[in-house]
């Protein structure tokens, strides 16, 4: 099993890695050449199912880890099951009461025989590895729980077989398809190169190659090719118009000709004159519709120009009402400023009354008075100036005394 599950990730490999050095190995040119031939659906359907047939070497990867890890786990079962079978002292305790008769014991020792243990079972005291406790296990009953457990681990690794054997069948499938879609690229660059022929002059060029000047560069060769295919791509569709046109004409021409077959020619003449007065009677009907049309347009546009002298009344109204409001908080705000200036002039009327009645009272002092007023005017000023600095060292002290009373709470 190990050893197919590596032929197919070599396989695989050898696969990706001849894709890789295929594709490295062509030169820039081919390169475009290749993405050109991409484009064809062929062969980019053929792309898309190899891709979609291979898988990524990430997911090969942890396939193998998956059936390594199981391998690992199997071989572990098997191992325990020899050691199971070649210990002789493992026993298993048989739940049937050592009191009862020898007759009770033998029956339930038979039965105990002819059941044999789960795979499950078996598989949970394998892995675990635990003993048992002792008690009583005949060599029939360890060979049935021996070829029960072998039966099991023959239909597991069968089934893991089928499913490496369907996953390496499909590698082999992704990695032909493959094949054949490098080989079918390989030959459409041949033949694109033999068509082209030296008249391109690739980037690849050798370092001691003289260029020939009857050689073009490869960008202008591009331009070309895309001219005439542009130039042809026009011409393929001028060309099918054309074709449905015929086709068209001819097939119209085919049923007059089987209806002139087919009815009298004076019949036939008679309809065919009719179809042609049909254009005058459709260019009445039309001429008919162009009135209808030219009166229902003319009331269109009464209701038109109608709703637009509506839209624009309203739009007049409404800046009739943001001219009233912006007016009225105008109003609003004269009327607070003539409160203003109604309170401010009894004010000065007040202090101007207060002020003529007090000049009315002045009487002008003597000069000794002034003399003797303007001394204690002076002695005034110097006692509340040293009061300001008794204030000030007053609170000066205050805060000292508050921050050494603040320290001792503190403490």
């Amino acid at each position: 099993m190990s050893l197919s599950i590596y032929l197919s990730i070599y396989l695989c490999l050898m696969s990706l890695s001849l894709s890789l050095s295929l594709f490295l190995s062509l030169s820039l040119s081919q390169k475009v050449i290749f993405a050109l031939l991409m484009r064809r659906t062929k062969l980019k359907l053929m792309w898309q199912v190899s891709a979609l047939y291979s898988k990524p070497l990430c997911f090969l990867m942890e396939r193998v880890k998956e059936i390594r890890l199981s391998i690992n786990h199997t071989t572990l079962e098997t191992t325990m099951l020899q050691r199971f079978i070649e210990d002789n002292q493992l026993e298993i305790t048989v739940e049937s009461s050592r009191s009862s008769t020898d007759g009770s014991s033998e029956t339930s020792q038979s039965t105990s025989v002819d059941t044999p243990i789960s795979s499950t079972a078996m598989t949970l005291m394998c892995t675990t590895g635990k003993r048992p406790k002792k008690g009583e296990l005949s060599l029939e009953h360890k060979l049935n729980i021996a070829q029960n457990y072998i039966r099991w681990l023959t239909e597991e690794s069968i089934m893991k077989k089928r499913q490496v054997n369907a996953y390496v069948n499909d590698l082999l499938a992704s990695i032909e398809n493959q094949d054949l879609t490098l080989r079918t690229i390989q030959n459409e660059i041949n033949c694109l190169l033999s068509k082209v022929g030296p008249s391109v002059c690739f980037a690849n060029k050798k370092p001691g190659e003289i260029p020939n000047r009857e050689r073009m560069s490869f960008e202008k060769w591009w331009t070309i090719v895309c001219a005439n295919d542009t130039n042809r791509d026009r011409l393929i569709r001028a060309t099918k118009l054309e074709n449905i046109f015929l086709v068209q004409q001819i097939k119209k021409l085919v049923m007059v000709r089987k209806y002139e077959e087919q009815v009298d020619p004076a019949e036939f003449y008679r309809k065919l004159l009719e179809n042609r007065s049909f254009p005058t009677e459709i260019d009445q009907l039309t001429n008919k519709r162009v009135r209808l049309l030219c009166r229902t347009s003319v009331a269109e546009h009464e209701a038109y120009n109608l709703r637009r002298y509506l839209e624009k009344r309203v739009a007049y109204g409404d800046q009739l009402r943001g001219r009233i409001a912006r007016e009225k908080y105008m109003m609003g705000r004269v009327e607070q400023s003539l409160a203003i200036s109604t309170a401010s002039r009894n004010k000065e009327r007040f202090i101007n009354e207060k002020l003529v009645q007090l000049f009315s009272d002045y009487r002008v002092p003597g000069v000794p008075e002034y003399i003797m007023l303007s001394k204690q005017n002076e002695d005034l000023k110097e006692i509340v100036k040293m009061w300001q600095k008794k204030v000030a060292v007053a609170k000066l002290i205050r805060n000292t005394n508050r921050q050494k009373w603040r320290r001792l709470t503190k403490q």
